[in-house]
């Protein structure tokens, strides 16, 4: 059979990137009026300067780790990075009992903030698979092959603060749903 495949990204691991690497330009030293031109924002470039191996390496690496495929078929579903064939996450159709689509709302320090996304429900009622509907390119396509494997769950979950719902490392819990 045919392998369908949905290529995503994660954004939080370049966010993660830039925040350290600010972290490091952060420290201020007394420019010049001329360094001031080319520099205006009052950070010292100059670590990047140095180690740019360092930066660009560890830049592609993390986008390298950012972008990420599930591919499905007829024996289950694999969850792998995109450029190195590391194998994230495995599942076989058996393993699998149905799927549903999840709003996740997590409180956060400015409100809340929601997210789409897929978990697939083990034997034992815990996510052993979960993927972000957002910056999924050829979704559709690869639920219509899910569905002729997989039951799906008609109840669209909202559950606040899944943290480790979410992980797998504690039950689902239906009781929270609203229609």
């Amino acid at each position: 059979m045919k392998e369908f495949k949905s290529i995503g990204y994660s954004y939080w691991p370049i966010i993660l990137w830039v925040v350290v690497l600010s972290a490091i330009i952060k420290n201020p030293k007394q420019h010049s009026n001329t360094s001031i031109l080319f520099n205006p924002w009052g950070g010292d470039y100059s670590f990047i300067l140095d180690n740019i191996f360092f930066v660009i390496s560890s830049l592609l690496l993390v986008i390298v780790l950012s972008i990420n495929i599930i591919s499905v078929d007829r024996t289950g579903i694999v969850k792998k990075l995109f450029l190195i064939p590391i194998v994230l996450n495995t599942k076989s159709w058996k393993n699998i009992k149905y799927y549903i689509e999840v709003v996740e709302i997590y409180n956060v320090q400015y409100g809340k903030s929601t997210t789409e996304a897929i978990w697939f429900i083990g034997d034992n009622n815990k996510v052993c698979l979960r993927f972000e509907k957002r910056f999924r390119n050829n979704l559709d396509e690869v639920l219509k092959i899910i569905d002729k494997f997989e039951t799906k769950n008609n109840n669209k979950l909202k559950i606040s603060n899944p943290y480790f719902m979410s992980k797998g490392w504690t039950k689902i819990k239906l009781t929270e749903t609203k229609p």
